[in-house]
């Protein structure tokens, strides 16, 4: 008898014993005369699957501990700064005039935290952190249900020892949190135990307390505040709240009742924790996608089930984002934006605000004023016009990509990673990464692929979201789910490695081994020189971070630093500026502003710095009104900025 869901399990009865793994009754009065032998050898325990997470949670408390006085923690910048903001605009009550951009549930997601811990960073990191034990938990779940629970513990133990997990559980950033309801969603396919659905269902309310976060009017009335919201943005965020208040009732009252058939609860949940994981970051859908593929050969049915599930928090993301654009946007509309970002000329596959000659793609953006899905019809256009216009260019920089999500470290995000492990006093201790984990998962690729079909899962996972890297722009924010869907094979890599070399298998062994080198080779030689490279707009959010911190010495020796590495950072100029301000040097802090306009004409910040300076002095605005237009328009500023450098310094005295 073979088990709907884990085709590897056959089950023969013989005197009431389940005898799992025979093929025949004949295997029965084998499995009783070793049954004696078996159970006198000490054995692993489930619950030791706890201890990993324990760890894990101890270590990030930890972390944490020594990075909440650290600058880069105290101050956000670039993602975590909008969704920070984003999130106490729906405290505040302010309603939504745009489909989304980036998350659509991860704003609220935070939000929500804020609003019951009444906190703010430090609450969420602390949250999540809870997440990422029960990540490691997931993980170890994963390896138990697949492989056995040998593999399990180990895993588990391998991801509390990556270090990159505690760096997104401490950001303010959605990865984690998609981690979660991707690690589970997947178990939930693998596995239809009862454990299983209830840790599922128990995810699925955790996450869906976001949406209650987006129904803005809902916690502006807890708040005690009048409600000021438009109808047209009222009504789909009360669709969204009233769809999983409903079906979260609906999933415990038959979890709880137990009548409906043993997969397609399961299946179900599975597919809202996949769903709602696309509503955290829409770089999940392509594994949904593929996925999908994979299910087709299995059964039909359940791919119905499991889409109808996928599909429900897709169509409240849909529903609000008609509702105010009235176009078709499923997600988010910075598919376009980071296709172009990722696909330029200037584009050398990583940092992701190098333009280059996109600039001036970004700057007639501007000009033309478009909203949200506008702007991301227009990048995908040009990008595609880059991709058909250059297609030897465009390969190189798709092999380059690759290179990259395979690379054996972590790639740089908005906020360095290096600054963030400088920090923790511990970080020996997390000595494993991708460079190691890899070469181990391709060992057990290669072994896993007829003995546990399941394994492929994984496998596709992990392919998914390395894809992302490989389409858009490497990052590891892209990766990361992927590298903890890969950890399992890992682990079950170097067990079957030491397997292999207990029982002197040397043609296993070998195999194994061919594969784990060339896995290393590919992660730990860096081809292209990134290990060494730091972003020039990186270190200018070094600088902005330690002008906030009151280090005006350290922030203009990174701003500089900067300007070294690229003469036209407009935002290095900036923060130039705001030095020489914080100093009192209005006349040099204004023509710093002018520089960093003629960099980016559309640099707002800078724009309204220099309006500042010009009304402390009495002079009009339309004098810097007309010098961004002749920059716009490539016409020579040098008078005009002669000119109210002239004025200000006789204003100054300076």
């Amino acid at each position: 008898m073979r088990s709907l869901y884990n085709p590897n399990e056959r089950v023969v009865k013989s005197g009431g014993i389940d005898v799992k793994g025979c093929v025949c009754y004949d295997c029965a009065s084998r499995y009783d005369l070793t049954m004696e032998k078996r159970q006198a050898k000490p054995r692993l325990k489930a619950s030791w699957l706890l201890l990993p997470p324990l760890v894990a949670f101890v270590l990030f408390l930890t972390y944490l501990n020594d990075l909440r006085s650290q600058p880069f923690f105290r101050f956000l910048v670039a993602n975590p700064l909008v969704y920070d903001q984003q999130a106490r605009d729906l405290l505040r009550g302010i309603p939504s005039s745009q489909p989304f951009f980036l998350s659509p549930l991860y704003p609220g997601f935070v939000a929500t935290i804020y609003f019951l811990t009444r906190g703010g960073h430090f609450a969420v990191a602390f949250i999540q952190g809870i997440l990422l034990a029960i990540d490691v938990y997931l993980v170890g779940l994963l390896g138990h249900k697949i492989f056995d629970l040998r593999v399990g513990l180990l895993a588990a133990f391998m991801m509390t020892f990556y270090w990159s997990f505690y760096y997104f559980a401490a950001e303010l950033l959605p990865a984690i949190l998609c981690v979660t309801l991707l690690l589970a969603s997947t178990l939930g396919l693998i596995s239809q135990s009862k454990h299983v659905k209830i840790l599922m269902a128990a995810i699925l309310i955790i996450a869906s307390c976001g949406f209650a976060a987006h129904i803005a009017p809902l916690l502006h009335c807890l708040r005690g505040a009048s409600s000021g919201y438009q109808r047209p943005d009222f009504l789909p965020n009360c669709l969204m709240l009233s769809v999983f208040t409903v079906g979260t009732i609906a999933i415990l009252g038959l979890l709880v009742a137990n009548k409906t058939p043993r997969g397609l609860l399961g299946t179900t949940l599975a597919g809202l924790l996949s769903g709602i994981a696309t509503i955290v970051w829409s770089g999940s859908l392509i594994y949904i996608g593929i996925l999908s593929l994979w299910l087709t050969r299995r059964s039909r049915k359940v791919l119905a089930v499991w889409l109808i599930g996928v599909c429900i928090p897709i169509a409240a993301s849909l529903t609000h984002n008609y509702s105010i654009s009235h176009r078709f946007i499923p997600l988010t509309t910075s598919a376009g934006v980071n296709l172009f970002i990722g696909n330029n000329p200037a584009s050398d596959g990583m940092d992701p605000f190098r333009f280059g000659e996109g600039d001036e793609v970004r700057i007639e953006a501007d000009r033309l004023g478009l909203s949200g899905a506008e702007r991301s019809a227009f990048f995908r256009k040009k990008a595609g016009e880059f991709i058909t216009s250059h297609p030897i260019a465009w390969l190189r920089l798709l092999g380059r990509k690759l290179i990259l999500a395979l690379a054996g470290f972590e790639i740089d995000n908005n906020a360095d990673i290096s600054e963030r492990k400088a920090a923790w006093h511990l970080s020996r201790v997390a000595i494993l990464n991708f460079g190691i984990l890899f070469p181990l998962a391709l060992g057990g690729i290669g072994v896993s692929s007829k003995k546990h079909p399941h394994a492929r899962v994984l496998l596709i996972g992990f392919l998914s979201f390395a894809s992302v890297c490989v389409i858009f722009f490497s990052c590891e924010r892209f990766r990361i789910p992927g590298i903890a869907l890969l950890i399992p094979l890992g682990a079950y890599g170097l067990v079957e490695i030491l397997q292999a070399t207990a029982k002197r298998s040397a043609r296993d062994l070998a195999f194994m081994l061919a594969l784990a080198a060339a896995g290393a080779i590919i992660a730990n030689l860096d081809f292209l020189g990134a290990r060494n490279t730091e972003f020039p707009s990186i270190i200018a959010n070094k600088a902005y971070v330690a002008r906030l911190a009151g280090d005006l010495a350290t922030a203009e020796d990174l701003a500089n630093q900067a300007l070294q590495r690229e003469p036209s950072n407009a935002g290095a100029y900036f923060q130039l500026g705001a030095i020489e301000l914080a100093r009192g040097n209005r006349v040099k802090a204004f023509s710093l502003f002018l520089d960093s306009l003629e960099r980016d004409p559309f640099f707002y910040a800078s724009y309204q710095q220099a309006s500042e300076i010009l009304r402390e002095a009495n002079i009009s605005s339309s004098y810097l009104n007309a010098y961004v237009n002749s920059l716009l328009d490539s016409k020579d500023v040098k008078a005009l900025r002669e000119e109210m450098l002239k004025y200000l310094r006789k204003r100054f005295q300076q």
